[in-house]
């Protein structure tokens, strides 16, 4: 495998014309995908804007807005104020007649989940006045990312959005005229108390359900672009000339760069819904325990309870998980896409070390997690928040086997892992082991800084340990190349640094001791060397600490023990 000494593409000469030219062509053909767009989501948006879930005039670019569009702003502001008016005024009414005679203990259940509702459509009214330009910028960067897959080549068709959106508003529409029916006859007929019902429980949650499809229409948009450039990642793989690293390197990067915009464009829009998501999950939750409630005590009244009550109960509680199943379900495709490019980048061989690290920095990058600012920073729905603790148990445990004394070890407001010994704080992993290291004078200690690169590799193992192999263990596809490598690695050395025990194989051994725990006696005999090398630490009982000791007894270990290899 040879890098060619030139670049494969010759340089051509300087021409203005040539530039002005190339410019129209990528303004022309972003019009064009512009158009198409528009054309697709025009009518889901303008639904959006009458159910208070979109600003004025996001049904068409920002750079067509006119002057009177403004009084349509105005107009809208209004319009949003009074609906909200009119839900406030019918809850009032719901919860001070309609309820009066309701038992002591039903009340409040009711009351959280007026107030729910209240303040989410308002925090809803909020961002489409007051970070109104956001919407704009989500679609401004959906169109010029697609110009960028167009010039690679890669074919795009909105009309899969279009499916998405009729798909999802059918279900809003069939969930709508069903409680509505059911509805009409929960109230016996009366039509008041029908208009009040659904003013109060039917209005805000259509809301919501539109607000929320923008949000899961983002995320399909994500899912499908990154899915065009897996499919681009793997096609490379398997086509590219390896005389011709220099373009296989430079399209890599261009992948990479790609991904990283999708990622950064997920955390964005979670930033965006963070609250309204929250709401969601806080108001389903509320509604559930009203529901459950109710269920409970119209089936056991049977007898005496309409069937229409518990009917209606059934819906909204389907309902509601399925809001909350939604949210997980399309952050999961776009968590999938990443997962699947690690898979495929994982299971490369590349000899050239230019290629290999640029291999390993991708996958890095994909192991990164979009969903870290999922709820308002408060609760993060991924493996980053469990990862960190693992982090904050291998350093209490890596002190503990060094004799020094631990201190104060935590995670900050960034769920990094931090020690704070004598008024001195340090973050980070590795800079935590360095620094226990550094005031142990154990053998484990003293071998991990014997020479200059030593430490250095020692180093590396923990980086990668923290990085790749904790969060990776939590995935099956990466967890099992995993696997195979070390147990390749271990077929010809006892340990991962010299011939000696040291702070790297402490912090693989944390990493992935969960991940070896969970394997069969049969899985165990398929990585023989991993299992070796783990059996000898867990021996130890200073590295082990109390933990379950592992059974490798059913395993053929004897003559080949971790310290043969010399």
């Amino acid at each position: 495998m040879k890098l060619l000494k030139k670049s494969p593409n010759k340089l051509k000469p300087f021409n203005q014309k040539n530039i002005e030219q190339n410019e129209e062509e990528d303004e022309t053909k972003k019009q064009q995908l512009q158009r198409q767009f528009f054309k697709i989501s025009k009518n889901f948006l303008i639904i959006s804007q009458i159910f208070l879930s979109a600003p004025m005039g996001v049904h068409k670019p920002r750079s067509d807005i006119k002057q009177r569009d403004l009084i349509l702003y105005r107009l809208h502001v209004i319009w949003c104020l009074s609906i909200y008016s009119i839900l406030a005024f019918c809850v009032y009414d719901e919860y001070t007649l309609s309820n009066i005679e309701l038992p002591t203990v039903q009340k409040p259940l009711y009351f959280s989940e007026y107030l729910v509702y209240l303040i989410h459509l308002l925090e809803l009214i909020r961002v489409i006045n007051f970070r109104r330009e956001t919407y704009w910028k989500f679609q401004i960067f959906i169109v010029d990312f697609d110009r960028i897959l167009y010039d690679m080549k890669m074919s795009l068709n909105y009309k899969d959005l279009q499916a998405f959106l009729n798909w999802h508003m059918t279900l809003i529409i069939l969930h709508l005229v069903s409680t509505i029916i059911i509805g009409y006859y929960y109230n016996e007929g009366k039509i008041i108390n029908f208009l009040r019902t659904n003013t109060v429980y039917i209005l805000p949650n259509v809301i919501i359900h539109i607000s929320l499809l923008q949000y899961y229409a983002l995320l399909f948009m994500v899912y499908k672009r990154g899915e065009k450039l897996l499919e681009y990642l793997e096609k490379l793989l398997n086509t590219s000339s390896y005389k011709d690293m220099w373009n296989f390197r430079h399209q890599l990067h261009l992948l990479r760069n790609l991904f990283a915009k999708l990622d950064e464009f997920t955390k964005v829009i979670n930033d965006h819904f963070s609250i309204s998501i929250l709401l969601v999950y806080f108001g389903s939750f509320v509604n559930l325990s009203v529901n459950v409630f109710l269920l409970y005590k119209y089936l056991n009244a049977w007898d005496n309870s309409n069937p229409a009550w518990t009917i209606y109960s059934l819906a909204w509680t389907f309902m509601h998980i399925g809001k909350m199943f939604l949210i997980l379900y399309y952050n999961q495709n776009v968590q999938n896409v990443k997962s699947n490019a690690t898979v495929l980048l994982s299971s490369m061989k590349f000899e050239h070390r230019s290629v290999e690290s640029t291999l390993r920095l991708f996958i890095l990058q994909l192991m990164s997690d979009t969903r870290s600012n999922f709820v308002c920073g408060l609760a993060a729905l991924n493996m980053n928040f469990i990862t960190s603790m693992c982090e904050v148990e291998a350093v209490s445990k890596i002190a503990k086997c060094l004799q020094v004394p631990l201190g104060k070890v935590q995670l900050n407001e960034e769920q990094v892992v931090t020690r704070t010994l004598n008024n001195k704080t340090v973050s980070g992993y590795a800079t935590i082991l360095n620094s226990l290291a550094k005031e142990s004078k154990s053998n484990i200690a003293t071998n991990s800084y014997q020479t200059r690169e030593i430490e250095a590799q020692v180093y590396q193992w923990i980086e990668f340990a923290v990085l790749y192999v904790a969060p990776g263990s939590k995935d099956k596809h990466i967890a099992q190349q995993l696997l195979r490598d070390f147990n390749k690695m271990f077929l010809k050395q006892s340990y991962l640094v010299g011939h000696f025990l040291t702070l790297a194989d402490l912090a693989v051994f944390y990493a992935i001791y969960d991940l070896v725990k969970s394997l069969s006696p049969i899985e165990k005999e398929n990585y023989l060397n991993l299992s070796r090398w783990f059996d000898h630490l867990q021996q130890l009982p200073e590295v082990r600490q109390g933990s379950d000791l592992l059974n490798f007894t059913t395993i053929y270990l004897h003559g080949w023990a971790t310290g043969t290899h010399v």
